[in-house]
């Protein structure tokens, strides 16, 4: 049986943008920036202790799933901000069906800086 998702467990707001360089008009100087191109509600996902221990060793162990209701617009060359934070979309689990309630799982991971 699958898990039922409530409306109310979408209680936390993201961004989906991209990254753009800007220039800073006190030095003259380029930065990238986070431009918000639309924002979802979310459900941020728990793993199991088990899950948690297949990931080890692997690039996905510090990765976080966010649950949203399904949007074609969502795709991996999106950057997403939550929690003040930005964050590279890896996977998404997506739900193309037909049904009423769909939902994508996408898995997240904090974006590094350079430098």
């Amino acid at each position: 049986m699958p898990r039922k998702l409530l409306p109310s467990m979408f209680n936390k707001r993201i961004e989906f943008g991209t990254v753009k360089s800007v220039e800073d008009d006190n030095t003259g100087d380029y930065k990238e920036t986070f431009v918000s191109q639309f924002s979802l509600w979310a459900y941020p996902s728990k793993r199991t202790l088990n899950q948690q221990y297949q990931l080890l060793g692997t690039n996905l162990t510090d990765t976080i799933v966010l649950i949203i209701r399904h949007n074609s617009n969502v795709n991996e060359s999106l950057k997403l901000k939550y929690n003040g934070q930005q964050y590279d979309i890896l996977d998404i689990s997506s739900d193309d069906s037909l049904n009423y309630m769909s939902y994508d799982y996408l898995t997240v991971k904090l974006t590094s800086k350079v430098g």
